[in-house]
């Protein structure tokens, strides 16, 4: 109660007429309303356009493997492509965010099988 009379206390001292409050708020509302149907349909296309995947690769010759998997989602205003990879004998993880699927799985791949040849695991 108290921020809605300081809301219209701020609209009155901006010059803001009575009469043009109920305008302000459904502006308002509509705008919310906007907002929140965008993010449903994001989080929607995420479920139904194939925007998330996983498997398995061999690596070396001792029979490992690394898991791999991406998932979209938003983030702030953009889309983006979270990749996951991980080893399966050290249990080392790689994670990045990039704009486009392929990317993101490999980024992940290069920087996980470069961090295993570094530390020679």
């Amino acid at each position: 109660m108290d921020k809605a009379f300081g809301f219209i206390l701020l609209l009155g001292f901006a010059g803001v007429e009575s009469t043009e409050l109920p305008d302000i708020l459904s502006d308002l509302a509509k705008t919310v309303k906007g907002v929140d149907e965008f993010v449903q349909i994001g989080t929607h296309l995420a479920g139904t356009l194939g925007t998330k995947d996983s498997g398995e690769i061999p690596f070396g010759e001792d029979g490992r493997t690394i898991s791999w998997s991406f998932k979209g989602k938003m983030i702030g205003f953009q889309w983006k492509y979270m990749g996951i990879c991980t080893d399966s004998k050290t249990g080392h993880t790689e994670t990045v965010f990039m704009e486009s699927r392929g990317g993101a799985l490999d980024h992940c791949l290069t920087n996980l099988i470069g961090r295993l040849k570094r530390e020679e695991l």
